[in-house]
């Protein structure tokens, strides 16, 4: 292999240099290089050339090829967009002598074996020296309408779509391309419209600033509230409503800007490209000094407290012109642009984050922008330094955030089936803050369940007794079994101590939290409850106050609070979902420094979730609600005893109150010591319950769990969400639990082969392992039984059975190829290595079951299984016996057959040719089975399990064995009888073996003797003449 091609690929690619290195990959190509280099180069590149994919966009979607994609073309397809150049050239007064060198160009470089496209952009002064790079993928994902037009025969690509109408839509604005054209001949020079305070104090230099062209088209307007007025950079004058009048186009956008803002490329295109629809608009990314504020999805619950559209809108000009003269009393840009996305969204205009950079703030010093700290999101909290305090720029968007706000306020209290908020909070205009009415009788009662640890009862008690509030409380603790003398001298001290204001409630019997909770909630007559762990401190002052203000203020349906670790890290910040079903929910931000002070600086780039914002959920460790809402829903489900019962409130409280957020309120200072009281679940018996009400939760809600999270917009469970947008956009975000460190080690210790040719239909690579190199009797009839439909590719990781004839005699007679092999690479380094050995040979066969000997089995025979794969392979490409959709939906890897079609495709071989050495065995799992059955339904293979498609989050030959076996699948779990990790019950087992002729008692009784287990309760039910088996409980 000639090395100097890498050497010149590496130095095109670093000098960014993409023609030569596109040059390099078709020499390689026409060298014969590994398809596996050519396809890194090729990804190496696509990662990093401009006019090819959106970094965001790339970096959300998984790599896949064009296998799964039709690159079929119609007939005259070359004539037909010549026609279409043609027209358009002559509308455009583009001259039709570059015509013919268009359409050559074009299909000189359509790359028909993985869709690949070249087009020159005929918005270009010279379209055939700027040509873009695109893809049939990345069209087809671009435009989900075109591939199901595809899928239903209509047209007969989506190649052939794009060249025959689609290219010139998208040039058209009539439909949706993520590549940036340059618009150089475009006469409309597009509108950016920035709102300043005063439009006559901007200096020279700072006019000339904002009015100067950005992106080559787009010239820059000034709206200066002082008097309404739009001063154009023609030098021009008109009212705001007559400007807006005047842009309203059928073709074109205005984006509207906060001064302290410029446009990233990608802007353009939504300005001039894409006609946005009626009642839409956009908002993105934006970076300052390489800080990203990543945005979540719209909310209009964060909108009222919350910038989330980074200073910078597109939208068509008629949604401006229709709200703006209501927001002619505002004084400040901050508070009319706040104002104006707001009024915007209030009359029907829908808007959408973009997964695009959009806009950068402006490092010009001649920009100024204030950076004194305040509180200025905060409805409540608000407070400045400044000697002229009513004068002070800050006082000014303060007082335009407070018109907002009230305005907010009046509206929702005329609407009906709310809380009245209006008869709750009322405006102190003096010191520009939103409070409780002081005629409001506010009574809270503060449940707080507690087991002994009386010491955590009494800081928290305390901690809300010293700190100022201007509602009325009372704590109820609630005592589940508490032993300890000192707790109830504890119980002693805080009733004297505090005396009508705290109650101790007696609730025997098992620790069951949601029951805890709900009995406390039929006792209590206050009309609101905030449920407290007993591990919280409070450590500011008016913190209940704040919650039910910030309750009343968004019309909540549950509100919970920021929480903190003691070292000032966050450990609660509102919870999001994710579709990784084994995981389910978790905390953004957790582990991240704050200000323990809570002050917030007047920083436009910081993340919404830096203030009180609305979320999927939140904690009831500090959780406020209404008592007449949390009985309508029915209060906590009282089979979540421990875990999930707060996100399940949560989930039916939003399902029953579409329009009433939940709500995270970051305006206190709350510490919580995290599972002080009860302890981390980080035992068997614990573990397993956790797992449980996780599935239950998961199968409760699965239409929740099966889309990424709407706050956070992302589908990750990383805590910095920052660092994962940065790093998405940047290209460099690496998923660990993916990559390969080495290549599986490939010697072979042993190995014989039969000479018997092809006996079967089917091959089957089985791979054991034995800790004490043992090929056992079950293993033999294990084999035996599959060789009955298969030829046997033995292969086995146990490195000393090489030493050992007599154990591998034992399987002989089954077996067309017995391998030793170095323990390397788990199970899928035995397949992989089999694969790659007899690769040319394996694919002579129908279908190729990869299996192991993680379970013991057939109990009785395969030949219900076989039958049902007989019946089966012709309609669909491969076939498990069991499924989980657990995080996501695959195939249970122990037993996997896959079709002749699906083995011999080049996608398959590159796969399994390239498998590797991961970092941990939950790596090898979400990679090499989760992650690959994704990517055969991405290339358009169908699979399916023969013992049901499991549309549960849990994991079926644990929890569903006994249903399993008597529907005659063939197995039982080896986990299940050694660990029963979920601690299922398995009563049963000793009579249902009983019904099979093979030895399986003694089989079980050896494997447990063997591997430490022959004390445990299986082992003695399984023994004749002891006690039956007698299920664990699940304790606290």
């Amino acid at each position: 292999m000639n090395k100097s091609l890498s050497k010149q690929f590496s130095l095109h690619l670093s000098n960014r240099d993409f023609v030569a290195a596109i040059e390099v990959i078709k020499q390689a190509r026409s060298l014969n290089y590994p398809n596996a280099l050519i396809n890194y180069w090729e990804n190496s590149l696509s990662k990093l050339e401009p006019g090819f994919r959106h970094p965001l966009d790339y970096a959300q979607e998984p790599n896949t090829n064009n296998n799964s994609l039709s690159l079929k073309l119609g007939p005259n397809l070359r004539n037909e967009f010549r026609n279409i150049v043609y027209k358009y050239c002559e509308e455009n007064n583009i001259g039709i002598d570059i015509i013919n060198r268009v359409v050559d160009i074009t299909f000189a470089n359509l790359d028909l074996s993985d869709g690949k496209i070249v087009v020159p952009d005929l918005t270009a002064n010279k379209p055939t020296e700027n040509l873009l790079h695109y893809s049939a993928y990345q069209y087809s994902i671009e435009n989900p309408d075109v591939s199901e037009a595809v899928k239903k025969g209509i047209i007969p690509s989506e190649i052939d779509h794009f060249l025959r109408c689609g290219y010139i839509e998208i040039l058209y604005g009539k439909r949706y391309c993520s590549t940036c054209f340059s618009h150089e001949r475009e006469k409309y020079t597009g509108k950016l419209l920035y709102i300043v305070d005063d439009y006559k104090k901007l200096d020279e230099e700072e006019s000339n600033i904002l009015k100067s062209p950005q992106l080559d088209k787009l010239m820059g307007d000034i709206l200066g509230l002082k008097d309404n007025t739009v001063y154009t950079s023609s030098g021009s004058s008109l009212d705001i409503e007559a400007y807006l009048f005047q842009n309203i186009s059928e073709y074109h956008n205005i984006c509207i800007l906060l001064p302290h803002k410029t446009l990233a490329p990608a802007a353009n295109k939504w300005i001039l490209d894409i006609k946005l629809k009626d009642r839409t608009a956009i908002f993105g990314y934006s970076t300052s000094q390489g800080k990203f504020c990543s945005v979540s999805e719209y909310s209009y619950a964060n909108m009222l407290a919350s910038d989330v559209t980074n200073g910078c809108v597109i939208v068509n000009s008629i949604e401006a012109l229709s709200v703006v003269a209501e927001l002619r009393d505002y004084e400040t840009g901050y508070g009319f642009y706040h104002a104006l996305v707001l009024q915007m969204q209030k009359n029907g205009v829908e808007f959408c984050l973009k997964t695009e950079i959009l806009s950068q703030t402006r490092n010009d010093e001649n920009i100024k922008i204030n950076s004194e700290k305040n509180d200025c999101w905060s409805p409540f909290f608000w407070a400045t330094s400044a000697n002229n305090r009513s004068t002070c720029p800050l006082t000014l968007i303060r007082r335009d955030f407070i018109k907002t706000w009230t305005k907010e306020v009046a509206h929702r209290s005329k609407s009906n089936g709310v809380i009245n908020t209006e008869d709750n909070l009322s405006i102190d205009r003096e010191k520009l803050v939103m409070k409780l009415k002081p005629s409001v009788d506010n009574m809270v009662a503060i449940i707080i369940p507690f087991k002994d640890k009386i010491h955590l009862l009494e800081n928290c008690a305390d901690s809300l007794m010293a700190k100022k509030e201007e509602v009325g409380f009372k704590i109820y603790a609630i005592d589940n079994n508490s032993s300890e003398p000192g707790t109830f001298e504890g119980l002693e001290r805080l009733k004297n101590k505090y005396q009508d204001q705290f109650i101790c409630i007696n609730s025997p019997g098992e620790f069951n939290y949601s029951k805890i909770n709900n009995g406390a909630v039929s006792i209590v007559e206050e009309e609101y409850i905030l449920f407290l762990n007993n591990d919280i401190l409070i450590d500011s002052s008016f913190a209940i106050t704040t919650l039910l203000n910030t309750h009343y203020f968004y019309n909540a349906i549950i509100t919970g609070s920021k929480l903190l670790y003691p070292s000032g890290k966050i450990q609660h910040n509102g919870l999001a979902i994710t579709q990784e079903k084994h995981i389910a929910v978790h905390s953004p931000f957790r582990g991240q420094n704050t200000n323990l002070n809570h002050e917030l600086k007047t920083d436009f780039d910081s993340h919404p979730w830096d203030r009180t914002h609305e979320c999927s959920a939140v904690t009831a460790a500090c959780m406020l609600m209404k008592k007449e809402d949390f009985l309508s829903i029915g209060g906590f489900d009282e089979t979540f005893k421990v875990a999930y019962n707060d996100v399940d409130l949560c989930f039916r409280a939003k399902e029953k109150y579409i329009t009433r957020p939940i709500i995270c309120c970051t305006d206190t200072k709350i510490l919580h010591l995290e599972s002080e009281s009860r302890g981390l679940d980080n035992d068997n018996e614990k573990a397993a319950r956790l797992y449980h009400e996780r599935v239950k939760l998961v199968n409760r809600h699965e239409n929740i769990f099966n889309h990424p999270d709407i706050f956070t917009g992302i589908n990750s469970t990383f805590d910095d969400i920052q660092r994962f947008i940065k790093t998405s956009f940047d290209r460099k975000f690496i998923d660990l639990s993916s990559s390969r460190t080495s290549d599986i080690n490939l010697e072979e210790l042993d190995i014989y082969e039969s000479n018997d040719g092809k006996t079967q239909k089917y091959a089957c690579i089985f791979v054991h392992y034995d800790k004490d190199s043992l090929i056992s009797a079950d293993c033999v009839h294990h084999v035996e039984k599959l060789s009955e439909y298969c030829d046997l590719f033995f292969v086995s990781s146990s490195e000393y059975l090489k030493k050992l004839p007599e154990q591998v005699k034992k399987i002989k007679p089954f077996c067309k190829q017995i391998l030793i092999r170095k323990n390397s690479g788990y199970d899928f380094g035995c397949w992989s290595h089999v694969i790659r050995k007899n690769y040319g040979q394996l694919c002579e066969y129908k279908g190729v079951l990869l299996a192991n000997d993680s379970n013991w089995g057939p109990l009785d025979d395969f030949s219900d299984t076989f039958l049902k794969i007989n019946n089966l392979l012709n309609d669909v490409d491969y076939i498990g016996l069991t499924s989980s959709t657990t995080p996501t939906w695959h195939l249970q890897s122990f037993f996997v057959m896959y079709s002749k079609k699906v083995f011999s495709s080049s996608y398959f071989k590159q796969h399994w040719f390239n498998i590797g050495i991961l970092n941990s065995k939950f790596d090898i799992v979400m990679r090499y089975e989760v992650d690959w059955c994704t990517r055969l339904k991405r290339l358009g293979f169908t699979g399916t399990s023969l013992y049901g498609n499991s549309s549960t989050a849990s994991n079926p030959t644990h929890v569903d064995w006994e249903k399993l076996i008597k529907n005659k699948y063939p197995y039982l779990k080896k986990e299940l009888i050694r660990e029963n990790p979920l601690r299922i019950d398995l009563s049963e087992l000793p009579t249902i073996l009983s019904s099979y002729d093979w030895g399986w008692r003694d089989a079980l009784l050896d494997y447990l003797k063997r591997y430490g287990k022959e004390k445990s309760n299986i082992a003695a039910s399984l023994r004749p003449n002891e006690s039956l088996y007698e299920q664990p409980s699940v304790t606290e």
